[in-house]
Order: C-alpha cells, then structure tokens, then sequence
C-alpha cells in the first residue's frame, strides 16, 4: 500500500513536527478504528460516536468517492468520504465541487476526549484535501 501524499502535523508531546502519510481508505484502517477508536467514541458524547466506518466503508465504494485516510506512526489519526460528481459550482454549473459527506478524527486528536490531544491538524489537513480536490475540479 503505498501513500498517496505526506501530510505534516504537529505531535503535541513534544511540538514536533511529524510526516502523516495519505492513503485510499483500505480495511487497514477500517480496523483501526474499530480497535482503536471505536469503544474510546461511543463512550464519547461526540456526534460521530455512533458512525459506522465498516458500513461507510462498504455502501461508498462507488467511483464518484473518494475516501481518504490518514496515517501517522502506522496508526490511522483521520478519515474522510468525498462526493465527488453530485454538487455543483455556483459559479459554473457545468463544473463538479467536492462534497465532504463524512469526515472524523481519532479520539486521542481531540481535545474534548484528550487533553493534551495527541496531534494537530488532522483534520485541517483533511479538509485542505477537500479543498484542493474541489478547487481542483472548477
């Protein structure tokens, strides 16, 4: 499985900055959320502590998604689900914008479950993505 980018993000213990590396969302990762992530959400009160991953993982397998996942230290930190051919640009109706349907960080990332959070930036850095991709398609 090889990346599709390197992302930066900042590593909170240490304020350090550390190299995050972008991939196609693949069963990899579908596990470590449900490992990882999972049980730490739905003992959240977050407002994606009841997503599934496994069935959003499944049921947007089509080709107008994409679905990004983000990796740092072998761990997935961040993932997200692009639509890409359903919405419009405003500013020229023939032209496709990005959607972002889903899009989630690890607990250990957010400052409500965990604080000191562990990185920063997950999701900044997914939604950047989104925007290029999006701006990319105008």
């Amino acid at each position: 499985m090889n990346a599709i980018a390197k992302l930066p993000l900042f590593r909170v213990k240490d304020s350090a900055l550390v190299e995050a590396e972008l991939y196609n969302l693949s069963s990899k990762h579908i596990s470590d959320f449900e490992t990882f992530w999972k049980q730490r959400l739905q003992n959240s009160s977050e407002e994606d502590s009841h997503w599934s991953w496994i069935d959003k993982f499944f049921k947007l397998s089509t080709p107008n998604y994409e679905r990004p996942a983000l990796e740092c230290e072998a761990i997935t930190q961040g993932l997200m689900i692009l639509e890409l051919d359903c919405y419009r640009s405003i500013l020229e109706s023939t032209k496709n914008l990005v959607y972002v349907d889903y899009l989630t960080i690890a607990p250990w990332n957010r400052r409500s479950i965990e604080n000191p959070p562990m990185y920063k930036g997950v999701g900044s850095s997914l939604l950047k993505l989104a925007i290029e991709q999006s701006v990319a398609l105008i």
